[in-house]
């Protein structure tokens, strides 16, 4: 191509940590359906959110972030954009009503790039991201999230109504992340 994959025109904040476009993009391969509201809890500067406005023009997304700076750079990134919302709270207590997201994808933070407020790097913090998602999950909705500590991950599933349908491990900038697809039991 003329122009690299990873360089996107919605792209006019970075921040360290950032995912990659094409990452995002992929992560939107793994849902079995088109969305019809896509969550970001954790959205950062919101490349999640464009690459699915760029790629299923019905849908709507919504996008939140506990980092106020993260949350500014999100409203950036996603200004060209009617279809979005941009809260800015806590991952693991969003004011959104039970059952109300179809789809939920999410680049969990590592701990590794950005240092964390709320540090995700705990499993206590893992269960209440998994309690929260499974709370706002649709009975038939989809849970696509990326992470480096899937023994994490797993443990707070145990503890919780989802399930593991599907992990495909990946390699990142050195890194071996597991891409982990979600449902309810």
């Amino acid at each position: 191509a003329d122009t690299p994959l990873y360089k996107r025109a919605y792209k006019q904040v970075h921040r360290k940590g950032s995912l990659s476009p094409t990452v995002a993009a992929a992560l939107l391969t793994f849902l079995p359906h088109q969305p019809i509201l896509l969550l970001d809890p954790m959205a950062g500067c919101g490349t999640i959110l464009n690459e699915t406005l760029a790629s299923y023009p019905h849908a709507r997304v919504l996008g939140c972030d506990y980092d106020p700076e993260a949350v500014v750079a999100m409203l950036d990134n996603t200004q060209h954009y009617k279809r979005t919302c941009i809260l800015q709270a806590d991952a693991r207590r969003l004011p959104l009503p039970d059952k109300s997201i179809d789809s939920i994808i999410c680049d969990l933070p590592w701990g590794i790039q950005t240092s964390m407020l709320n540090s995700a790097t705990t499993g206590l913090d893992y269960q209440a991201l998994v309690k929260e998602m499974e709370r706002l999950l649709h009975p038939d909705g989809t849970v696509v999230l990326l992470t480096e500590r899937a023994d994490l991950l797993d443990a707070a599933v145990t503890q919780s109504s989802l399930e593991i349908t599907q992990r495909t491990p990946i390699s990142l900038y050195g890194r071996h992340p597991v891409i982990h697809c979600l449902q309810l039991r």
